[in-house]
C-alpha cells in the first residue's frame, strides 16, 4: 500500500516559518515608512502655506503704508510749493520800486525771483531729507540731504541709495521735483511776461484779483 504524504497536515518547519516572516515584514516595513513620510510631509506643507500667505499680506499691507506715506510727501511739496509761489506773486506784484527798462533793474528783479524759488524747492529738499533721516533710510543727516536734492533735481548720480523697502521712493521723490521745477518755470515766464514785456511796451499790468 502506497503512503502518499497527507498535505493538509503538513507543518511547515521553524526555519520555513521565520523566512516567511522576514519577507513579509521586509516588504511591509518599507511601504508603511513611505506612508508616514508622504502624511508627515502633506502635513509640514499645509502647514507652511499659511505663513506664505500671512507673508504676502504684511508685504503687500506695507506697500500700501507707504504708497500713502509717499502721497502725504507729495501733498506737503505741492502745497509748501504753491505757498511760496504766492508769496513770490504777491511780492512782485506788490513792489513799489517801478520797473525800468533798462539792464540792471530786470536783471536784479530776475535774481530776487530766482532766489526765492531756489529757497522753496530747497524747502521742499529738506522735507523728503528730513522724512529719509527719521526713517533710518540712510546712514546720516548729510547723506540724506544729499540724497534727496540728487533725486528731487533728477540727477541720477547712483552712488546712494535707499533700502529695499523704500526704493520706491525715490522716483515719486524725482517725479515731483520734476513736476515743481516745471511749475516754477512758468512762474517765471509768466512774470517775465507780466512785469517787463507789458512795461517795455508802455503799458502797466494790470493788479491780479
Amino acid at each position: 500500500m502506497n503512503s502518499r504524504p497527507n498535505i493538509f497536515n503538513f507543518k511547515p518547519s521553524k526555519h520555513v516559518h521565520r523566512y516567511a516572516t522576514d519577507s513579509v515584514t521586509k516588504v511591509w516595513t518599507p511601504n508603511l515608512a513611505a506612508l508616514t513620510g508622504s502624511q508627515v510631509s502633506r502635513t509640514q506643507w499645509k502647514r507652511s502655506k499659511k505663513p506664505a500667505l500671512d507673508n504676502d499680506e504684511n508685504i503687500n499691507d506695507a506697500m500700501i503704508t507707504r504708497l500713502l506715506i509717499a502721497g502725504c510727501l507729495v501733498g506737503m511739496t505741492v502745497t509748501i510749493h504753491a505757498a511760496g509761489l504766492a508769496l513770490v506773486l504777491e511780492r512782485v506784484w506788490r513792489s513799489p520800486a517801478r520797473l525800468e527798462t533798462r539792464f540792471w533793474p530786470i536783471t536784479w528783479l530776475l535774481i530776487r525771483i530766482a532766489w526765492f524759488l531756489i529757497f522753496i524747492h530747497l524747502f521742499e529738499i529738506a522735507l523728503w531729507a528730513l522724512f529719509f533721516w527719521w526713517q533710518k533710510c540712510l546712514p546720516d543727516a548729510e547723506s540724506s540731504f544729499y540724497f534727496s536734492g540728487v533725486t528731487y533735481a533728477t540727477l541720477g548720480y547712483g552712488d546712494l541709495l535707499l533700502p529695499k523697502g523704500w526704493r520706491l521712493f525715490g522716483p515719486v521723490e524725482a517725479l515731483t521735483g520734476t513736476l515743481m521745477c516745471g511749475l516754477s518755470i512758468a512762474f517765471f515766464f509768466a512774470v517775465l511776461s507780466k512785469q517787463i514785456l507789458q512795461r517795455m511796451g508802455g503799458k502797466e499790468p494790470s493788479q491780479p484779483v
